[in-house]
C-alpha cells in the first residue's frame, strides 16, 4: 500500500503542508490549527486511511476515521477559505502561502494513487530532516 506523509507548519491564519513520498510531491493547504472544530480546523497529527472517493462532493479521496469529524476530503483550491476542514492540493504555494496550479496536482495524484487506497501520516514539519521542494 503507498505511504505518503504530510509535514505541515502552523501558521495563525493557515496550515501549510507537503504531501509526499519518494515517488509524488504535491503542497498542501488547510485550514489554521483550532483543535480539531469542525469545519474552522485543520484535522488531528495522526496515521489515517485514505480512500478513493467517486461519491462525494469532490470525488478523490477521503480521509477516513478522523475523530469527532466526517467528509473530510482532498480537493481543489486556492485560498483557505475554499476549504471548511479539507485538505487542499496543489503544485506550488504563491508569495502568500495560497496554492498555485490545484488541478494538476489533483491530477498527478489520481494518476500516482488511481483507485486504490493509500497511509496518510500526518505530523509537523521538521527543518532538520524536511525540506519545501
Amino acid at each position: 500500500m503507498i505511504k505518503l506523509d504530510l509535514a505541515r507548519s502552523y501558521l495563525p491564519t493557515k496550515t501549510i503542508g507537503k504531501l509526499f513520498n519518494d515517488n509524488f510531491s504535491a503542497k498542501t493547504l488547510e485550514r489554521p490549527d483550532k483543535w480539531n472544530a469542525r469545519n474552522v480546523s485543520c484535522i488531528p497529527e495522526g496515521l489515517y486511511l485514505v480512500e478513493r472517493d467517486k461519491s462525494g462532493r469532490f470525488q478523490y479521496y477521503a480521509i477516513q476515521d478522523v475523530p469527532q469529524r466526517s467528509y473530510i476530503e482532498f480537493h481543489g483550491g486556492v485560498y483557505v477559505t475554499h476549504s471548511d476542514g479539507c485538505v487542499l492540493v496543489g503544485e506550488r504555494f504563491d508569495s502568500e502561502f495560497n496554492l498555485v496550479d490545484s488541478d494538476s496536482a489533483l491530477s498527478a495524484m489520481l494518476d500516482y494513487i488511481g483507485d486504490g487506497s493509500f497511509l496518510l501520516n500526518i505530523r509537523k514539519f521538521h527543518p532538520n530532516f524536511d525540506n519545501w521542494d
